[in-house]
């Protein structure tokens, strides 16, 4: 289960990093995603890029077994559809779930469960080392 500790690592990490930018960056970040919905090639490469992220880490981690490895399961198959999304929804759609999540609070909320959760992956990632 190497491949286990190696995604809770790469999730943990990237949650904590993510989580911390939207309290430091929470203007720029909003200002950037409402740009990436109105550059089209953008939002492909961005799709093609996180499909295939993803479809790595549901390729290479597929694991039920419950705890925190069915937790980087989940991860992985959210990331792989979170391309699809950027692949196959359409513009008016993108731009309808920019709105929703650009509400401060959302953004307040979303970065303490993201440092949070990045913070439990990391700790599970590297204590298994």
């Amino acid at each position: 289960m190497e491949i286990s500790f190696f995604l809770a690592k790469v999730f943990g990490v990237y949650f904590m990093v993510m989580g911390a930018l939207i309290f430091v960056r929470r203007k720029q970040l909003l200002l950037m995603v409402k740009g990436l919905v109105n550059d089209t090639p953008l939002i492909y490469v961005t799709g093609v890029l996180v499909f295939a992220l993803g479809l790595i880490a549901v390729l290479s981690h597929n694991v039920w077994s419950g705890g925190w490895r069915t937790l980087v399961t989940v991860l992985s198959w959210l990331t792989l559809l979170k391309g699809l999304m950027y692949l196959f929804l359409s513009h008016h759609s993108l731009v309808r779930m920019v709105k929703i999540f650009a509400d401060k609070r959302w953004f307040i909320v979303s970065g303490v469960v993201i440092i949070l959760l990045g913070l439990y992956l990391t700790v599970k990632g590297f204590g298994g080392v």
